[in-house]
């Protein structure tokens, strides 16, 4: 029995930031002079793929063969070329956050299983006519063979490399942007170190240490501290004496608060986004006033919000070119209306539309994203 396939085309995929390599100082992919995605893939992937053409098959019983005899870089296909080690400690990295999150993972305790590939987008003269053209490679790691190349123009008619990175925060000639957790970072080991500071001045006030006289008879063991516990000295109070600390936990509290603040200023989540009420009250008693608060809160936050929009424009532009290159004919596809509701026709019924020739569905489309923070309030949205 045979399956009958709905769907088989283009589908987007969240990758793995210890999986990409980008070369230069571009925050771009589509500008940088290479990019690689490791993929693992298992004997059977590359049989598979050696037996419809899309790796060469010689190429892949070469990979066979170098593993059966211990694997290693038989060859040397250039320092630009050479992925046989990306990055060594993606693999402890990700077991590092399992183990955090308190989750087993098939890769604790050994290394992945697989051959590790490598799909290679590179901006080179080959041909020596003095135009870079734009490659694609698939390369074993291990052993460096490179296991198909072609032109990126023979697989998309857009010349586009078909990944896109989203930003929060942008460096400067970086590839690799400043994300919340490592800008947070030196906030909350502060945090944490005045909170731990708090804890112990609170426990050492609770449970005293103390001093006493070597001559009052007090026995040289440990005494427990308890409600009725007495100490039977000859002199108590000059014989043993319980310094007291000054001050509170007052300072301990201000700073946190402060470095609180601070947290708050560099994501920009303020007063009206975490849901506390901001000052004047009287402000948030109509709804242009509410607007107005929404409005000055998430200024920062709609930086990012269209710094995602920019790409993702971006993403579905080469998503549906993709899907136009490859719908075969006759697909048939629901018509629906604004937020997903079924148009039916003068029967009640669905209606379809039939695509006869990809042809029909041919151009190029810009999509444009106008959400903004304030369009999560329904209240607000209302009174517009």
């Amino acid at each position: 029995r045979r399956g009958q396939v709905i769907f088989d085309g283009p589908v987007a995929e969240v990758l793995r930031e210890e999986d990409c390599f980008m070369m230069g100082a571009h925050q771009s992919i589509q500008r940088a002079p290479f990019f690689a995605h490791r993929i693992w893939h298992t004997a059977s992937d590359y049989n598979l793929r050696a037996q419809t053409g899309f790796f060469d098959a010689s190429a892949v019983q070469r990979v066979f063969e170098r593993k059966m005899k211990g694997g290693g870089n038989a060859k040397d296909p250039g320092d630009e070329m050479r992925l046989s080690s990306i990055d060594p400690s993606a693999n402890a990295v990700a077991e590092e956050k399992d183990a955090q999150e308190g989750v087993e993972t098939i890769r604790s305790g050994a290394e992945p299983k697989g051959f590790e590939t490598f799909e290679c987008y590179w901006t080179k003269d080959l041909d020596g006519d003095g135009i870079a053209e734009e490659h694609i490679f698939w390369i074993e790691g291990t052993t460096g063979e490179i296991l198909r190349h072609v032109y990126l123009d023979k697989v998309s008619k857009t010349s586009l490399r078909p990944f896109f990175k989203a930003s929060l925060m942008n460096r400067p000639h970086r590839a690799y942007d400043l994300g919340m957790v490592e800008m947070l970072f030196p906030i909350n080991n502060a945090i944490d170190a005045v909170f731990n500071q708090s804890i112990d001045y609170q426990t050492l006030q609770t449970l005293p240490w103390f001093a006493y006289d070597p001559l009052s008879g007090l026995k040289q063991e440990e005494i427990k501290l308890g409600p009725g516990v007495g100490i039977p000295i000859p002199e108590p109070n000059s014989s043993i004496r319980f310094p007291q600390f000054s001050g509170n936990i007052s300072p301990h509290l201000n700073t946190h608060q402060s470095l609180m603040q601070v947290a708050r200023d560099l994501t920009s989540l303020q007063g009206p986004v975490v849901g506390s009420a901001p000052s004047p009250l009287g402000a948030g008693r109509t709804a242009t006033g509410m607007t107005t608060m929404l409005q000055e809160g998430n200024v920062q936050i709609d930086v990012f919000i269209k710094r995602i929009q920019n790409v993702y424009s971006q993403f579905l532009k080469a998503l549906d070119n993709l899907v136009q290159e490859n719908l075969p004919n006759g697909v048939m596809f629901r018509v629906t209306g604004q937020d997903g509701t079924q148009v039916s026709d003068s029967k009640g019924l669905p209606v379809f539309k039939e695509v006869k020739t990809r042809f029909e569905m041919a151009g190029s489309v810009d999509y444009e994203l106008t959400a903004n923070a304030a369009n999560l309030n329904r209240e607000v949205e209302f009174q517009k």
